[in-house]
């Protein structure tokens, strides 16, 4: 071969290489842009938590509540360096609020934006907060934001609650971390930013209603009054405001009427201008009434428009115990309506079906359908179980929580809570869905109460939330901590117990002995 050959066929191979690596490289090129492409696309990404802790995994309530954020929230972390004595139970909580906050924002990058302030730079920090408008803590804070909402989130009072321990040399205990909320402060927090305005709920108030600004119960054990209520109402972006009727027509930015409880009749007047307010797309939620349970201008007769009975008597359950069920005791009017009790296909209760949560009635009026109106639809919403009845009162106006088989029969659910909807009138125009007349009657006026608000605030929120037509915020709250215990109160898991203390272990240990003595005979 030729020296000129030679030079040719190398000149073109080197030609061929080059083709060949630029070909590659820019194929190297498109996979990476393919794959981080797909790596930004939420329906496409694939998460796997291989912790034992499941400390990688977003609380699913807290992810459904990110779901439904109308855009994109902005979190600011301000965490600065603790003191001594609580720097390592400190520097836990802002670890795991911080391993929270990569989970979180890896999860859903398209709804949640994440800024940290370290502390190596203050003056940094310092403009963000007087940009935001937000006091800082010694301790640290989040401060969660979307467009002109805020909310601030401080370290050992919001996000964790911190055990000082005993710092005396004699009887040393070191300061730890004694509960961590990260993720219920996060739901609140988000909840709260995503409001678009602050809606009004008004109180009826002037017929010996409950007080919707009564004392809230620290562990909502000792009010009957609506405080912790109000509390939680507020802390989720409402405006609580006493109305009374007398004629007054009610206020045109009324998101939804509560009336709860009353002990006197609302005058007729009272009562048409409640009719109206509901035809015209107006909300109200109502109870039953321990002390005038029916006759004109009571909850009964409001209900009984559109479609709903309000029942006198209350309903009533057996009570499992450790000998079996009881009945016969105060205890029979507690009822505990389980996921399998809640509508799964309504709004307001479906969140609470799907985290398993329960409702907690208390002295509750029957309620059932009567004469249902073609243009209301209506939705159960709980029950009671198949064990429980109508329990009246006899003749000197007590009950003895006993069933009466002959006036009380049992082995049917009854209704505890209704949902209402007003529907476009046959023929005419189509209406926003947000004007159309929606209605929450509730058989137990104790089911709103402080002593009953920790069982049941995540109903309260979502009644008050789909009322309002604020859909986007119907959810629960993050638990805490999971409790790994049996609920003795829900169905029969006290007796199913019961049996398995008293026949089943024993059963267990006599036909182990006889196997034991049969095999030792041989």
């Amino acid at each position: 071969m030729s020296t000129q050959g030679a030079s040719s066929a190398g000149a073109w191979l080197r030609a061929r290489i080059a083709v060949a690596v630029t070909l590659g490289l820019l194929l190297f090129a498109f996979a990476a842009g393919l794959t981080t492409w797909l790596a930004e696309r939420p329906g496409l990404r694939a998460r796997f938590d291989l912790t034992k802790s499941q400390r990688n995994s977003l609380d699913p309530v807290l992810s459904d509540i990110v779901d439904k954020l109308p855009e994109l929230a902005t979190i600011e972390v301000f965490f600065r360096p603790l003191p001594k004595h609580i720097a390592v139970p400190g520097g836990e909580a802002q670890g795991r609020f911080n391993d929270l906050l990569e989970v979180l924002g890896a999860s859903a990058p398209e709804k949640i934006k994440v800024i940290r302030h370290g502390a190596g730079d203050p003056v940094s920090a310092a403009e963000a907060l007087a940009r935001l408008r937000i006091d800082g803590d010694e301790f640290g804070l989040v401060v969660v934001h979307r467009g002109k909402s805020r909310a601030r989130l401080t370290l050992f009072t919001d996000i964790a609650d911190l055990d000082v321990g005993n710092p005396d040399p004699n009887n040393f205990v070191p300061a730890s971390i004694a509960a961590f909320r990260g993720e219920e402060a996060l739901a609140k927090a988000l909840k709260r930013v995503s409001a678009e305005a602050r809606p009004k709920i008004y109180f009826l108030v002037g017929h010996g209603e409950r007080n919707p600004y009564g004392a809230a119960a620290s562990e909502g054990n000792e009010s009957g009054d609506l405080g912790a209520l109000t509390t939680t109402l507020v802390a989720d972006g409402f405006e609580i405001e006493r109305f009374d009727g007398n004629g007054v027509a009610i206020p045109s930015d009324c998101a939804a009427l509560a009336l709860v409880d009353p002990t006197q009749a609302l005058s007729a007047e009272e009562c048409s201008t409640i009719f109206d307010y509901v035809d015209r797309g107006g909300r109200l939620l109502l109870t039953g009434s321990h002390r005038y349970p029916d006759g004109e201008g009571s909850t009964r007769a409001l209900a009984a428009r559109y479609g709903i009975d309000i029942g006198l008597g209350y309903v009533a359950e057996q009570k499992p115990g450790p000998n079996g069920y009881m009945v016969g005791l105060a205890e029979c009017a507690n009822i505990f309506s389980g996921p399998g009790a809640l509508q799964i296909r309504h709004a307001v209760t479906e969140p609470l079906v799907r985290f398993g949560r329960s409702l907690w009635s208390q002295m509750a009026r029957p309620l059932s359908r009567q004469g249902q109106r073609v243009d209301v639809v209506l939705t159960e919403l709980a029950q009671a179980s198949e064990n429980s009845w109508i329990d009246l009162p006899d003749s000197s106006g007590l009950n003895d929580w006993k069933p009466d088989r002959t006036r009380e029969p049992m082995g049917r659910r009854t209704a505890l809570v209704y949902a209402a909807q007003l529907t476009p009138a046959e023929g005419g125009a189509a209406t926003d869905e947000t004007r159309l007349g929606r209605l929450i009657v509730i058989g137990s006026p104790e089911l709103l109460t402080s002593r009953l608000s920790k069982t049941n605030k995540d109903f309260a929120l979502n009644a008050f939330n789909w009322l309002a037509a604020r859909e986007y915020r119907l959810s629960v709250a993050p638990r805490v901590e999971e409790h790994r215990i049996l609920d003795v109160r829900q169905g029969d898991n006290l007796v199913r117990l019961r049996s398995l203390v008293v026949f089943l272990l024993p059963g267990l240990c006599l036909i182990l002995g006889l196997v034991t003595w049969y095999r030792r005979r041989r």
